[in-house]
């Protein structure tokens, strides 16, 4: 088989698995070829042609030779690397995994305010200023979702409000005062449709 400093060379049997040849351990006079109870590369046997896998935490590179003139058998070149394969943490010292968890802090962080801000930017966009009521964009994405919904057993109301002479009264005591009266109305309107209990 030959030595090599980085890795350990067997030659597997490609139809059962069975190692033949193993180069770290010798072969004894009358002894069965290789070392039949190692059973770790029958996987390796069914696979295709050659790739790279993981066996007892190593990687392990393998080929199939081909049959040809002088070689009847079908064999598979193995090769694993002494040192198992750390992991990507074990490699890592102390300061970049604390560099890490603070960068996994930092986004989790960023992704619950970007949350947020999404919401507020939401609340903003469907939401009144100053009344805190549901506005015009709100009104035609409530309508479109409640009249899919609407049967004759449970139709759907709207209901018109006008205002007449709001312009003269804002006019004549001002606009905070036309603001008061709007957050008046705002209110009565939402205990008006508060659901039952949710007076108190």
């Amino acid at each position: 088989m030959g030595a090599a400093s980085e890795c350990e060379l067997r030659v597997v049997d490609g139809a059962t698995g069975r190692v033949i040849i193993d180069g770290t351990h010798s072969q004894r006079v009358g002894a069965r070829l290789g070392v039949p109870d190692d059973r770790r590369y029958i996987g390796v046997a069914r696979d295709g042609r050659e790739g790279v896998t993981e066996i007892d935490g190593r990687l392990t590179a393998y080929r199939r030779l081909r049959p040809g003139v002088g070689n009847a058998n079908d064999w598979i070149v193995v090769a694993s690397a002494k040192a198992t394969a750390g992991s990507f943490l074990a490699d890592m010292g102390p300061a970049p995994i604390g560099m890490l968890a603070v960068a996994l802090v930092i986004v989790a962080l960023a992704g619950v305010s970007l949350r947020t801000a999404r919401r507020e930017l939401e609340f903003q966009a469907s939401t009144d200023g100053l009344m805190g009521l549901a506005n015009r964009r709100e009104l035609i994405a409530d309508l479109g979702r409640r009249t899919r919904l609407a049967t004759i057993n449970q139709p759907l109301v709207l209901t018109l409000f006008d205002l007449n002479g709001f312009k003269n009264y804002n006019d004549t005591f001002g606009h905070p005062a036309g603001d008061t009266l709007l957050l008046r109305l705002a209110s009565a309107l939402a205990k008006a449709v508060a659901p039952l209990g949710a007076h108190a």
